[in-house]
């Protein structure tokens, strides 16, 4: 049927990175195996299943154009799509056709998983509970990531087994820099694979968004500390629009671990060395830089204010690590139509939340998210206070009790960091 010598998902070299093969005749929302396995095909694939003499509605009990409909009413298609990639042979597709398609018990279940089998990526219990044949498993499983991409999904956390039985969905990836647990990416995701789990749509071009990377431990809990970090860079009460926000997160086996994020024009580092190096001289120049730097103390002013945990608890987040690399610029409308600069608190590596009782300003019970994560070994001069101890060094936007051996760190110490910034 022309899938095997024209295959949509390809892998790249580098082995821990797949890249999506788009192909522009194909619609909004719609798979490629969709539109290849096109109504007409379908027909001429269930003729071909018939034995000699048949009917479609003597061997399956349904008519070849009841057939078609129930593929597409099942979406059926990235199932049927591996069975031909993956030549498993007449005798799958008739198997495929009785329990999948025709029968009328929907969907069918697999005994071991419980999982609706029809959905990659399939396990091989399940396959095997449906095929019946170790040897069309095998060929099925082999090739079913081909025709799996990962979606991310919209400010929640979605789980990958291993890169064997899923791809993700990257057209190309840059690294940026470096933070306290891992490394951030800008990545280019590939049409309908970003979903906005608020509306149910998925992104109908390619999608430019942050990545960064975490090594997690043994002790990680995944959805735990997801629900943690989307608390912390979203907030409970309200939006704020100088914290940076959350696209998501992904969880690869039991070490990879990805937080998803906007894409930002550059880092106040930069803004400030490379592409404004010189000092704002009149009242219309420094009137933005003014704006943004109000925003910047909202943003802090959320963090330590305005946070209310799932029991209603109110919470403190002490950033510890504010300095200019950690401020993110992006590109906004303003409200007469023109351009605005937003300035957004970002990277809580080293961040600490606490919870507090309603009319009591001492913190209690701390929540250290970044506990599950493993430290990238970073050279002295990067390094940032401790969240345990204080770390006495140099620093030009550490606070002084940042220098003393015992652990006073307050919400005053991010307030001070962002003097030193301003």
């Amino acid at each position: 049927l022309g899938l095997r010598s024209q295959p949509h998902f390809m892998p790249c070299t580098d082995t821990t990175i797949y890249k999506v093969a788009t192909v522009p005749k194909f619609g909004y929302m719609c798979s490629p195996s969709e539109r290849v396995l096109h109504s007409d095909l379908l027909t001429r694939l269930f003729q071909s299943l018939l034995i000699p003499y048949q009917t479609a509605a003597q061997q399956f009990g349904l008519t070849e154009d009841e057939l078609v409909k129930r593929v597409e009413d099942r979406e059926l298609h990235d199932f049927l799509a591996v069975l031909l990639f993956a030549s498993c042979g007449i005798d799958a597709g008739r198997i495929f056709t009785k329990e999948l398609v025709a029968r009328n018990e929907w969907p069918l279940k697999g005994r071991v998983s419980g999982n609706d089998i029809h959905q990659l990526t399939a396990s091989r219990d399940d396959l095997l509970h449906l095929f019946k044949d170790g040897v069309i498993v095998d060929k099925f499983r082999s090739s079913q990531a081909c025709f799996s991409t990962v979606v991310i999904r919209n400010r929640q956390e979605v789980i990958v087994e291993s890169l064997a039985s899923q791809r993700l969905p990257y057209l190309e990836e840059e690294e940026l820099g470096s933070g306290s647990f891992g490394k951030v990416f800008k990545v280019k995701l590939a049409k309908g694979h970003f979903k906005d789990t608020r509306h149910g749509t998925l992104n109908d071009t390619t999608m430019d968004v942050a990545r960064k990377d975490y090594i997690t431990t043994a002790q990680f809990d995944g959805e735990k500390e997801r629900n943690m970090m989307e608390t912390i860079l979203k907030g409970s009460t309200r939006k704020c629009e100088n914290i940076l926000g959350n696209y998501g997160s992904l969880r690869i086996g039991s070490d990879g671990y990805s937080l998803f994020m906007p894409c930002a024009i550059c880092d106040l580092s930069d803004y400030m060395t490379k592409y404004h190096p010189t000092r704002r001289s009149t009242v219309d120049e420094k009137a933005p830089i003014v704006l943004a730097a109000k925003g910047l103390a909202e943003g802090l002013d959320f963090l330590h204010n305005e946070m209310t945990g799932p029991d209603q608890q109110d919470m403190v987040c002490y950033h510890m690590d504010l300095k200019p690399s950690n401020i993110l610029i992006f590109r906004d409308t303003a409200y007469d139509g023109g351009t605005r600069f937003v300035w957004k608190l970002s990277d809580f590596g080293m961040a600490r939340v606490k919870y507090r009782k309603r009319g009591q300003t001492v913190e209690r019970e701390e929540m250290d998210f970044n506990s599950a994560f493993k430290h990238r070994i970073k050279p002295e001069s990067e390094r940032s206070p401790s969240g345990t101890r204080n770390r006495r060094g140099e620093g030009t936007y550490l606070p002084p009790e940042s220098l003393t051996s015992t652990r006073t760190m307050t919400t005053a110490s991010d307030v001070w960091a962002l003097g030193c910034v301003l």
